[in-house]
């Protein structure tokens, strides 16, 4: 039988898939994960809130977001925005639903899907 996830999706996901100890991780291990690795593993599910480092003029496809906690962000998606130069506005990313985080930049009115730079 299918899990919700892959019925909404329209595909035959295994439930099994999401209670096999081996494959599902509690919160508290995932938290531990956090502390140790940077970008990659670690951001799966965490909400993130930073600064973008330096200035900000908007972006175009595979623009590399560098944040003041360190982390890099590249954007995922085509397109392009254009906003007046600003200089370390505020940025929360949220997980996005498959892969990758929404970037929501403090005084722009859209948002951005972003990948941890290097990510394939």
């Amino acid at each position: 039988m299918a899990s919700k996830l892959g019925r909404s999706l329209g595909v035959g996901v295994c439930s099994a898939y999401w209670t096999t100890p081996a494959l599902s991780t509690t919160k508290a291990a995932r938290a531990e994960v956090r502390v140790a690795t940077p970008v990659s593993a670690a951001v799966a599910d965490a909400v993130i809130e930073s600064r973008i480092a330096g200035d900000f003029a908007g972006w175009e496809s595979r623009t590399v977001f560098v944040l003041e906690n360190g982390q890099r962000w590249q954007v995922a998606n085509s397109g392009s925005y254009y906003a007046p130069k600003r200089t370390g506005p505020k940025v929360k990313l949220t997980p996005a639903a498959i892969g990758g985080h929404w970037m929501t930049i403090e005084g722009v009115g859209t948002r951005v899907k972003v990948l941890p730079a290097g990510a394939k």
